[in-house]
């Protein structure tokens, strides 16, 4: 690591307590640049799980599609992109979120390896359970949110009268 040097740790003698603004900007760049790197070979490996995360996600519509046979989709359960960049600008953004979502724990890391020296011995003690408690309720309100949808559709099926007419009700349901 001769060739960036403010990659390598400090030595016990260079850790003093306090630092310069300047240390902080540059301990606080260090960090940025190991999230980067940590999120590109996050978006590495994203870019080899974009087609089975989009059959993930396009699932739920396909059911939707097959359950409900009036429904009218024009072009059925394919993605449809109205411009000429428009897939491979989707493919990029599905990635890149892959990608973070692969480094997300050296990320938090980084943050809370730069947040932790200015934090009292108590903050600490809080921090801790905060973190896992915020942890566990994110990744229950992600799966509860993939769940919803599909109750709901049938929900808004029940509520839909029989007198409605079919353009009306096709319009609707492809829309959402």
């Amino acid at each position: 690591m001769v060739a960036f040097p403010w990659f390598r740790r400090k030595t016990q003698d260079e850790r003093t307590g306090s630092m310069t603004v300047i240390e902080h900007l540059q301990e606080l760049r260090r960090r940025i640049v190991f999230a980067l790197v940590a999120i590109g070979v996050g978006s590495i490996v994203g870019w080899f799980l974009y087609p089975p995360f989009i059959d993930l996600v396009r699932e739920p519509f396909c059911d939707y599609l097959a359950a409900n046979p009036r429904t009218d989709a024009p072009f059925g359960c394919s993605l449809i992109y109205l411009g000429p960049t428009e897939a491979f600008l989707l493919k990029l953004k599905v990635v890149v979120f892959l990608g973070l979502l692969a480094a997300l724990p050296v990320v938090l890391y980084q943050l809370w390896a730069f947040v932790v020296p200015g934090l009292t011995s108590r903050e600490r003690k809080w921090a801790i359970p905060f973190i896992g408690a915020s942890t566990l309720l994110f990744f229950l309100g992600a799966v509860f949110s993939y769940v919803t949808p599909s109750s709901s559709s049938s929900a808004s099926r029940a509520r839909r009268s029989p007198r409605s007419s079919p353009a009306t009700a096709t319009s609707a349901s492809w829309c959402w």
